[in-house]
């Protein structure tokens, strides 16, 4: 049986306030989920950082317990969003490259039933300033990276600015897309 979300969000305020017990029954519910997603976004190259990386993730959520808004995105997917990140910051402190997509991308995709990336938005006109930044580079914003958009959903889930998309990730992509295609 699936958590309730809001149940989730309940005993993340009940940690805030204090209760010992909350974090502890939010860990239970999330601790093997949560690894399983880590250890295979590592990959095997990476596994032995897998344990580090969820008590990170465990401790970021802990920290910033106060800043989680439910009405954003759901404790799963705020979870696994700082885990992901954990993930690629090791990645990018390793200097590991990302070469390509694989089938397993499709399983570490995590369902948020909350509202899209643009919904997500603190405000239309945040989202255009987005979208007219993509556009002003001669891109359709229908076929700038996937990535992408995943990043700027991500961040501004989590309440932080997205970072800018360039014309050399547009041409990245475009070369990956042709090869995978």
């Amino acid at each position: 049986m699936e958590p309730d979300p809001a149940d989730d969000a309940l005993l993340l305020r009940a940690h805030v306030a204090g209760d010992p017990h909350a974090f502890a029954r939010l860990y239970d519910r999330y601790d093997s989920p949560c690894h399983r997603f880590i250890r295979r976004t590592l990959a095997s190259a990476h596994a032995d950082a897998a344990d580090d990386l969820h008590q990170e993730t465990w401790i970021a959520v802990s920290r910033n317990a106060a800043s989680f808004d439910p009405a954003r995105a759901s404790f799963r997917a705020w979870l696994f969003t700082i885990a992901r990140n954990k993930v690629f910051d090791h990645l990018r402190r390793q200097k590991v490259a990302f070469l390509g997509v694989t089938e397993d991308d499709a399983a570490m995709t995590v369902a948020d039933p909350g509202p899209t990336p643009l919904e997500q938005a603190a405000s239309r006109e945040l989202a255009q300033r987005i979208i007219d930044a993509v556009e002003a580079l001669g891109a359709d914003p229908a076929d700038v990276a996937p990535d992408y958009w995943r990043h700027v959903h991500n961040r501004l889930t989590v309440g932080e600015a997205p970072r800018a998309y360039c014309r050399d990730q547009h041409r990245a992509w475009l070369r990956r897309r042709g090869m995978v295609a």
